[in-house]
């Protein structure tokens, strides 16, 4: 059964995120906007292109990488949607995601 609970989250000096399928670094610099180093991967050329331009902008808190980020070993085919950026998405060799 879910349940919503409520959590204190305190930011420390210190603090890091990591952010797979960045996108173009809203959620890096909302985390470098409250004094975390973000580490970004987005491997799309398209959105990592405005990933590096967020983290220009945000002071040398973000680190873009232009990598995959996922739970498994492996080769994975990546479609693109040049219209919409948002629409990329991966799929295992073996089918499913």
């Amino acid at each position: 059964m879910l349940s919503n609970k409520s959590i204190v989250v305190k930011k420390a000096t210190d603090d890091m995120a990591i952010g797979a399928r960045s996108y173009n670094g809203d959620f890096a610099a909302h985390s470098a906007a409250r004094g975390a180093f973000t580490y970004a991967f987005e491997p799309a050329d398209t959105t990592f292109e405005l990933l590096k331009k967020m983290a220009e902008l945000n002071g040398g808190k973000i680190f873009p990488t232009k990598k995959g980020f996922g739970n498994i070993d492996g080769e994975i085919e990546m479609f693109f949607d040049d219209e919409h950026p948002s629409g990329n998405t991966i799929r295992r060799k073996t089918g499913g995601y």
